[in-house]
């Protein structure tokens, strides 16, 4: 079973891969309204990364006892997810985009990208017991939807 700091490095993971993913992205693009469409969501990735962190080092750094909820069925579900072949957010970059993809695939990665986020965050969040944590990964996983609604709405060409 994981531990604290394990499930936040995991967090920080998802969100250095969605970066480098939309960093990758970027370069592939054709058209400079994708490219910048494409960074702009790597630089919401990093600072998704950047609360992971804090919030890690508030329970590494600290005495405080672990802030998850081991009774509840979301721990194991969020071990089985990272330990299953089926979370591409953790897989490196280069396995999910080989450079040759259209923008229109690209979309379709993204969109999944974000979905296994959601569901690996609302995992997270019904994992931990301090409301105060659950609110910032309520926070976080609000952001991922609209990540999904705008790259759904996106006139890629």
């Amino acid at each position: 079973m994981y531990n604290i700091s394990e499930v936040f490095e995991i967090a920080e993971q998802i969100e250095r891969n969605g970066y480098k993913f939309y960093q990758k992205a970027a370069d592939i693009a054709a058209d400079e309204g994708s490219k910048k469409f494409l960074l702009d969501l790597a630089a919401m990735e990093m600072d998704h990364e950047k609360l992971f962190t804090q919030m890690k080092l508030k329970f590494t750094s600290s005495d405080m006892e672990s802030p998850l909820d081991t009774d509840k069925i979301a721990l194991s579900y969020l071990q089985a997810m990272v330990d299953g072949d089926v979370f591409m957010n953790i897989k490196p970059t280069d396995e999910l985009l080989k450079g040759d993809e259209t923008i229109s695939d690209i979309k379709k990665l993204a969109i999944e990208f974000e979905k296994n986020t959601v569901v690996y965050f609302l995992s997270l969040r019904n994992a931990l017991s301090d409301p105060d944590d659950k609110a910032n990964i309520e926070k976080l996983i609000n952001e991922e939807i609209q990540h999904i609604a705008i790259l759904t709405n996106w006139q890629c060409a």
